[in-house]
């Protein structure tokens, strides 16, 4: 159930509203739950619900891009988002563990790809690692070539 502020405090810049959009309605189906938070901007501690709400909706438009997907269920985008958030946890821990095996204080694309290619899981990702690391190994040079030599 969500409460609502007494007529007298309808006013969006009264105090006691900003109590109300700051509540959390949560909706669950089988054994997996998902809180959302109204208003999420007006509360500090919402801005990773904000983030996800936002991921949300960018997996939304994808998914109707694609012909073969027919409704969404209104669960589903941030069920995707909170996959996506804990995938990216998951790789950034194990690249986080490389980069401090080499003593590095910085993630860099070269531990992201040592990290792909050490985990079997993230197979998908080594051609689009490689590219990466390719790329910035081009700019280096591109780089260097373009500053002039201290003599």
């Amino acid at each position: 159930m969500i409460r609502r502020p007494p007529r007298s405090t309808l006013s969006s810049s009264s105090a006691a509203s900003d109590v109300y959009k700051r509540q959390v309605s949560t909706q669950s189906t089988g054994n997996v739950s998902i809180s959302v938070m109204e208003g999420g901007a007006h509360h500090p501690r919402s801005s990773s619900i904000t983030r996800l709400t936002n991921l949300g909706r960018s997996i939304k438009k994808i998914m109707r891009c694609d012909d073969e997907v027919g409704k969404i269920e209104k669960v589903a985008p941030p069920m995707m988002a909170r996959a996506v958030e804990l995938f990216l946890q998951h790789l950034l821990e194990q690249s986080a563990a490389v980069a401090r095996a080499k003593k590095a204080k910085v993630i860099s694309v070269e531990d992201i790809k040592e990290c792909v290619d050490a985990e079997e899981q993230f197979d998908f990702l080594r051609d689009l690692a490689a590219r990466q690391v390719q790329e910035e190994q081009d700019k280096k040079a591109e780089s260097a070539a373009k500053r002039p030599r201290k003599k």
